[in-house]
């Protein structure tokens, strides 16, 4: 589960710097300065968008990973419940979503961070539901 929380920090981070993300582009089919001439107030809309979804999804991996590094490896239940419920709603609905609009750039991202977390909620559920007092993460 840090690994996949981790990976959002750091993807997110990367994506931050750019004036706007490589999927955003390739589904308007126009840069942010092509669509600054036909519209500004469109084009910072967009990049306020854009730039408010990436610090969404890094905010999520601070937060997750806050929580992995302390009250899961601690054995608390509700971190495991939290944990399942921020990383599989938002990467479902994050899918979901993206793959509704044909906006694919990041499905496999998504895709690609569901399988550790996967194997992540299976390994530390075992140590949870048996009743260990200290879990991997």
């Amino acid at each position: 589960m840090l690994l996949v929380n981790l990976s959002a920090v750091v993807l997110g981070m990367a994506l931050i710097i750019q004036p706007l993300d490589p999927g955003a582009e390739s589904f308007m089919g126009k840069s942010l300065a092509e669509l600054r001439v036909f519209s500004p107030s469109v084009a910072d809309w967009v990049w306020h968008e854009n730039k408010e979804s990436i610090f969404s999804f890094i905010l999520l991996g601070v937060v997750g990973s806050s929580v992995t590094w302390n009250a899961l490896r601690r054995g608390e239940r509700w971190a495991w419940y939290t944990l399942v419920i921020l990383v599989f709603g938002y990467d479902l609905v994050y899918i979901g979503i993206h793959a509704h609009i044909s906006y694919l750039f990041y499905v496999p991202v998504a895709l690609a961070l569901l399988f550790p977390a996967v194997v992540g909620a299976a390994l530390t559920a075992r140590g949870i539901f048996s009743g260990a007092k200290q879990v991997r993460p």
